[in-house]
């Protein structure tokens, strides 16, 4: 098992490539993406990410975390390769009023 980890102190806002990206060693299957927030999403905005191998979203419908969430988890993923030398980036497309985020994607090798 591998996690991957990105983490956004302080304000986050939307935006693509947001944080580290990541060259795989091997090629792996996803497993489960997680999300944790230190305060909750305040004000009606929900927040959508989107995690891309090599530009395309590994998710057919993206995670949503709905106002006054702290935490969420998926693992429901579209058919995406992760090859040896692909990256992988992290994606905010939209942003309710919160800060400081962490994103784990668990990847067993293939």
């Amino acid at each position: 098992m591998r996690t991957l980890i990105w983490h956004k102190e302080g304000a986050v806002g939307p935006g693509t490539d947001v944080a580290e990206a990541y060259r795989l060693d091997g090629s792996y299957n996803p497993v489960r993406l997680w999300v944790r927030l230190k305060r909750a999403i305040g004000g009606t905005n929900t927040l959508i990410l989107d995690v891309n191998v090599d530009g395309t979203s590994i998710f057919a419908l993206r995670p949503t975390m709905l106002p006054g969430s702290t935490e969420i988890e998926e693992d429901a993923f579209a058919s995406v390769q992760f090859s040896k030398d692909s990256v992988v980036t992290l994606d905010v497309d939209q942003i309710g009023d919160t800060s400081g985020m962490t994103v784990g994607l668990e990847l067993d090798e293939a």
